[in-house]
C-alpha cells in the first residue's frame, strides 16, 4: 500500500516507564508511512520529558498535551481526531508491535476493499511472561448481520479494536464511557465490512489493565460491586441500546434490528454469565489463579 499514510495514536497517562517501548515499536516499523501521535492525559510522572524527547528525535511524533485528566475515552478519542492518514491504528502505552505489523495489515487492506479491519494475532503478557495467543477473527461472512452475531459469538478480549482500520469508518461512531463501549465500536465495523486477522506479525499485549478482574473494571467504571459482578448484564444493555439505536444499523427496519440487538445481548449473557458465576465461586474457595493458568497454558 505504496504511499499510504498510516496514522498510530497511543493514548497514554503515567506510563512513561512502558510508554518508550510501545512509541520505538511503532518507528520502528518497515515498509509503512505512518505518523505517530501520542496524547498525554496530564500525566504527573516523566511521561512529558519522555514525549518530547521522543517528538525532538522524530519528524513523525506529534504529541497532544492534555492540561487536565480528560480520561480514558476522551483520550483515544483524541488521538483519532488528530489523525491525518487514511488508516488508523490505537495501540494501549504498555503494548508493542512486530516491525512488520503495519505494512502487513495495511496490504491486507488494500488486497481487500471489502474489508475494514485487519489484525495480527494477539500475544497476551502478565508480568512480563506470554500467557497465551489469542484465537484469529476473521468476520468474512457477506451478510452484515452475520458478521455482527459472529462477532459476538466470539469476542473475548477483542484484538481487532488494536488492528489498522479504515479511518473514515471510525469518525462518526460513538465514543463514550461505557462498560464494553470498545466490543461496541467492533461489532459497527463489523456490521459495515469485513475483519481478517493475518498470520505472521503479532501485536504483544499486557492483561494487566483496566479489564483484567471485576474490581478493576468497577473502578475505571464507576460500578458499585453488585454492577461489576454482573458487567456482562450491562455490556448487554448497551449492545441492545446500540443496535437499536446507533445510525450505523439504520438500514433496516425496526423489527430487524430489534431482532438482531435481541441477539446480540443475549449471547453477552449467554457466553460470558456462566462464566463470572464460575469465577466468582473459584475465586472463594481459592482456586481461580490455579484454574487460569491451566486454561492459559492450553491456549499457548
Amino acid at each position: 500500500m505504496s504511499g499510504t499514510l498510516v496514522s498510530v495514536g497511543i493514548p497514554t497517562r503515567n506510563r512513561a516507564a512502558r510508554l518508550e517501548r510501545a512509541v520505538r515499536s511503532v518507528l520502528a516499523q518497515e515498509g509503512a508511512e505512518l505518523e505517530l501521535i501520542v496524547s498525554d492525559n496530564a500525566s504527573t510522572d516523566g511521561t512529558a520529558q519522555l514525549c518530547d524527547e521522543l517528538a525532538a528525535a522524530d519528524p513523525r511524533v506529534r504529541v497532544v498535551r492534555q492540561a487536565t485528566d480528560i480520561g480514558a475515552e476522551a483520550n483515544f478519542q483524541t488521538v483519532l481526531d488528530a489523525a491525518r492518514g487514511s488508516l488508523f491504528m490505537w495501540l494501549a502505552d504498555d503494548d508493542w508491535i512486530d516491525p512488520g505489523y503495519l505494512a502487513a495489515c495495511a496490504a491486507c487492506l488494500d488486497q481487500h476493499p471489502d474489508h475494514v479491519v485487519v489484525c495480527g494475532r494477539g500475544r497476551y503478557y502478565r508480568g512480563g511472561e506470554q500467557v497465551f495467543v489469542e484465537r484469529p477473527v476473521n468476520l468474512l461472512s457477506r451478510s452484515r448481520s452475520a458478521r455482527l452475531v459472529g462477532f459476538y459469538k466470539t469476542v473475548t478480549l477483542n484484538g481487532p479494536f488494536y488492528g489498522v482500520i479504515l479511518r473514515e469508518q471510525l469518525l462518526g461512531l460513538p465514543r463514550r464511557k461505557a462498560v464494553g463501549n470498545d466490543w461496541l465500536v467492533v461489532a459497527a465495523l463489523a456490521y459495515t465490512g469485513m475483519i481478517r486477522t493475518v498470520e505472521g506479525v503479532s501485536i504483544h499485549r499486557s492483561i494487566e489493565g483496566t479489564s483484567q478482574d471485576e474490581d478493576s473494571l468497577g473502578r475505571a467504571y464507576g460500578l458499585s460491586r453488585r454492577q461489576a459482578r454482573h458487567w456482562y448484564l450491562i455490556v448487554a444493555l448497551e449492545v441492545f441500546r446500540d443496535i437499536r439505536g446507533a445510525s450505523t444499523y439504520s438500514g433496516i427496519g425496526r423489527v430487524g434490528r430489534n431482532t438482531l440487538a435481541a441477539v446480540a445481548a443475549s449471547l453477552v449473557v449467554i457466553r460470558f454469565g456462566p462464566k463470572a458465576v464460575t469465577a466468582r465461586g473459584l475465586a472463594r474457595l481459592g482456586l481461580l489463579k490455579g484454574a487460569r493458568r491451566s486454561l492459559e497454558r492450553r491456549r499457548r
